[in-house]
């Protein structure tokens, strides 16, 4: 059981390490399926599960982004990057001015230190 679950966990970095490596490059949507494979294997890494959400993001799927922006904040709430972009998202995907203001001000009330509050004042 052990091995296994050590393939396991060796699969989740490959795929952890290979995403990032697409979306660098603009192939967002073969990462996508990187990302998927990663989190299904750790389903508790908030940075795989809101590195998915932004994948699905910049291939224009703001519904399944936002719904895996949820996933993220289930394992954490007051994740920064998370709350961020779900205001991004909001706000230029879907028009949601109201909760874009929500979502960052969750943004900052959870993480007053947020390098660049700025960036939620627009």
């Amino acid at each position: 059981m052990s091995h296994f679950k050590g393939f396991h966990g060796r699969l989740a970095a490959v795929a952890s390490r290979t995403a990032p490596r697409a979306a660098g490059t603009g192939r967002y949507a073969e990462a996508i399926g990187f990302y998927q494979q990663a989190f299904a294997l750790n389903p508790t890494d908030i940075n795989v599960s809101t590195d998915l959400g932004t994948a699905l993001w910049y291939v224009r799927r703001a519904d399944e982004a936002l719904a895996q922006y949820q996933k993220s904040l289930a394992i954490d709430a007051a994740h920064a990057q998370t709350l961020f972009n779900v205001g991004v998202v909001r706000a230029d995907g879907k028009r949601d001015y109201a909760g874009a203001i929500e979502a960052w001000d969750a943004l900052l009330e959870a993480n007053p230190a947020y390098p660049t509050p700025r960036r939620c004042e627009r």
